[in-house]
């Protein structure tokens, strides 16, 4: 898989494509690639954690955040850089 032949597919339902292929994504990490397709730039992982887990504690947030990357598909993870 090239980082290339992966797509977002954000109205109507998700679906995060590589090439014809669908592939299976959780609904938290769902938001986090739609956030991220959307965005089309670096954001930080807090104001990330914030904007899509706002009712709960930052220290919850980033966990969700955390749990959400570590649920990302083994064939989207190049497409995502992750800094600390």
């Amino acid at each position: 898989m090239a980082f290339d032949t992966l797509s977002v597919r954000l109205l109507g339902r998700f679906g995060l494509l590589d090439g014809p292929a669908a592939l299976a994504v959780p609904a938290g990490t769902e938001r986090v690639l739609a956030l991220l397709a959307v965005r089309g730039s670096s954001i930080g992982r807090s104001r990330v954690a914030g904007m899509l887990w706002p009712d709960v504690s930052e220290r919850r947030a980033r966990a969700c955040l955390r749990s959400a990357l570590l649920r990302l598909p083994a064939a989207a993870r190049p497409a995502v850089r992750v800094a600390p």
